[in-house]
């Protein structure tokens, strides 16, 4: 690393960083890995730790490897209602790109008139082909039909 302080990341810190993320194993009683506990463990700061995995595929691999541990342990722990699911939600959306998503497939084959009502010919909207072969529609509003 040219000009700037001199690293502190050497092989002992590497490993004791490996030893902390190690400690969090699947079982129940053990508590959440953080990158801040890894910090405070190291006594570095937040900022250290992603400078380092910057510099060190190593240190890089045992970032991933905590975050992943913390992801597993949200989910599993708060599907069993031993975390509190609001802040498991939190935390997966925020730190691990979980999303919340509603998926709507609307289905619309060939639609008969019920005395003199709408068909999927009088939508006005996005209407996609499929491939099952059926037709995919984003409905944005009704068309009267002509008398």
């Amino acid at each position: 690393m040219a000009g700037g302080r001199p690293t502190k990341l050497t092989d002992e810190v590497i490993e004791q960083a490996r030893a902390h993320v190690d400690s969090f194993d699947v079982s129940i009683n053990t508590l959440l890995p953080t990158v801040e506990g890894l910090a405070i463990d190291l006594n570095i700061s937040r900022d250290t730790l992603y400078e380092w995995a910057k510099e060190s595929k190593e240190f890089s691999d045992i970032l991933a490897d905590l975050k992943v541990r913390q992801a597993n342990k949200l989910l599993q722990n708060s599907l069993a209602n031993r975390y509190n699911s609001t802040i498991a939600k939190l935390l997966l959306s925020s730190k691990h790109g979980y999303i919340e998503q509603t998926k709507i497939d609307a289905k619309v084959e060939q639609v008969t008139p019920i005395l003199g009502g709408k068909t999927s010919d009088n939508v006005k909207g996005d209407i996609n082909e499929t491939e099952e072969g059926t037709n995919s529609a984003e409905i944005s509003e009704l068309i009267p039909e002509d008398d």
